[in-house]
């Protein structure tokens, strides 16, 4: 009776301890998240990758599965955290995604989807809100590894928005982050690319890397006047809308700068001065596609740089 005895109080203390441990590694997942949601809750961020989708799935290494398309920055990349959840080897993170423009006064504001009679639709939160789920892996969870989890999939105070953005805005956001550095707007160069301190705010937006720069344009070219007559198009097809600024009715000018080569083709597209909403990228497919009777200069064609409006309007 008494080896009895001994092994039930082994058994009951291995059954008491194993008990303890799981409710430890509760506890310490509840802790975990009560952080994370203290430090990421209704906070704003900028998704890598611009992923479009409603939903995103994470392996442990960060890479995105099922392989979701690349959308437009001011629609599909920045976002406002809503809800997070922890388990052990899960991240779920509920978002919504921030429709940005640009408006007369050049400050970023979001747009909002209207219903038919011009209001807000109630629907617009549920219509834009992404579910990220990243995986966590088999290791137990730590503080860290939710952190290096998160900033696998957003851009971090360690990261440039300069560097991730699209060729043809690198020159419109570089511009924008030194002019918050210098609080002015270099020579010649559109003060419609600027941002305010809340977007600046957000982390990777106001870094830059040293190296950053626009790629430089390797062939000369010349600007109209001067004997330089100015290009003239032959073929120009009307930019199509993005369905974010159709639903929120919203319409404008983008100003975009490009090269029409000696052949007539359009090179080197640059956003002069934005409008947002994705009605940027769509004007610069648009223009991608145009055609010119080329400048001319003392009777031969020419490379000409120059500044192209386009008007996105609701009829």
């Amino acid at each position: 009776m008494q080896c009895r005895s001994v092994l039930l109080s082994i058994a009951s203390f291995v059954a008491i301890t194993g008990l303890s441990a799981v409710r430890g590694e509760a506890y310490d997942i509840s802790g975990i998240e009560q952080q994370f949601r203290a430090q990421h809750l209704h906070q704003t961020y900028i998704l890598r990758g611009f992923y479009q989708g409603r939903t995103l799935h994470f392996n442990v290494t960060g890479q995105p599965l099922d392989e979701p398309g690349a959308g437009d920055w001011t629609v599909d990349g920045v976002v406002e955290v809503g809800e997070v959840k922890l388990s052990s080897d899960l991240l779920w993170i509920r978002v919504r995604r921030l429709h940005l423009t640009w408006v007369g006064d050049y400050q970023l504001k979001e747009a909002h989807d209207l219903d038919k009679e011009g209001k807000p639709d109630p629907d617009e939160s549920k219509n834009r809100e992404l579910v990220i789920e990243a995986d966590l892996g088999s290791n137990p969870i730590t503080a860290d590894a939710v952190d290096a989890a998160f900033s696998r999939i957003f851009l971090g105070s360690g990261d440039s928005f300069a560097e991730v953005v699209p060729e043809y805005w690198k020159r419109c956001v570089l511009t924008a982050v030194r002019a918050a550095h210098t609080e002015s707007v270099p020579s010649g160069v559109s003060k419609g690319c600027r941002f305010p301190s809340t977007f600046l705010s957000i982390p990777g937006v106001a870094s830059i890397k040293e190296e950053s720069a626009v790629q430089p344009i390797s062939a000369q070219f010349f600007r109209v006047g001067a004997g330089v007559s100015p290009p003239r198009t032959t073929y120009s097809p009307e930019p199509e809308f993005s369905e974010p600024a159709r639903k929120a009715r919203f319409q404008g000018t983008a100003t975009l700068s490009l090269i029409v080569s000696k052949e007539g083709l359009p090179t080197n597209i640059q956003v002069l001065s934005p409008i947002g909403c994705g009605l940027d990228e769509k004007a610069i497919h648009a223009i991608e596609r145009w055609k010119f009777q080329p400048a001319m200069k003392d009777g031969q064609p020419v490379p000409v740089e120059i500044a192209v409006e386009v008007d996105f309007h609701l009829y």
